[in-house]
């Protein structure tokens, strides 16, 4: 099939939809593995406009991770004015908090908190928390003892990594003194 048939493909889409093919392509970053994502569709999948975009907001990082790791580590961009900057900032954590499905104060203080915490706690830790996805302060809380209980010897604290020059400047002190 060549590449204009499969354009063709993905316009039909939209006309049997009511939409531009070019409105479903406007939200993904690289439309040429949106397309050959579409065309990797069941036949029911790809006539469903909502199964579509679902599947291509997946695949680019438009879920509750997706805006959680964009908010964390966002940074300006080459031209981009403070007050776009902000606006993009504020875009990403009002996507990742409305994608957790915190409505309270009370769960947005759980989203950041716990966020941060576990960003500071050993990656074997934070996956057996994921896993258990607790949904509040109370139930992150009794995580930690459960996972201590299952492995006496872990810690859910992130081990400290010494750098070489440290380890070096730690050695030169020891024989200097010794």
């Amino acid at each position: 099939m060549s590449e204009l048939d499969l354009y063709a493909k993905y316009l039909n889409l939209g006309v049997k939809l009511g939409r531009s093919g070019e409105d479903l392509a406007t939200w993904v970053e690289d439309k040429d593995e949106a397309l050959s994502i579409f065309l990797s569709l069941s036949p029911a999948e790809g006539s469903d406009y909502q199964a579509v975009k679902r599947v291509l907001l997946q695949r680019f990082g438009y879920n509750r991770n997706g805006f959680r790791s964009k908010f964390l580590s966002v940074k300006p961009q080459e031209a981009e004015d403070f007050g776009t900057f902000i606006n993009r900032t504020r875009r990403y954590f009002d996507r990742w908090v409305e994608l957790s499905g915190v409505s309270t104060l009370e769960g947005l203080s759980y989203l950041v908190c716990s966020e941060i915490a576990l960003q500071a706690c050993d990656e074997d830790f934070v996956a057996y928390v994921k896993d258990r996805s607790p949904s509040d302060m109370v139930a992150l809380k009794t995580v930690a003892p459960a996972y201590m209980d299952a492995r006496p010897i872990k810690s859910f604290r992130k081990k400290q990594s010494i750098s070489f020059a440290a380890q070096i400047g730690a050695l030169s002190f020891y024989s200097a003194c010794c």
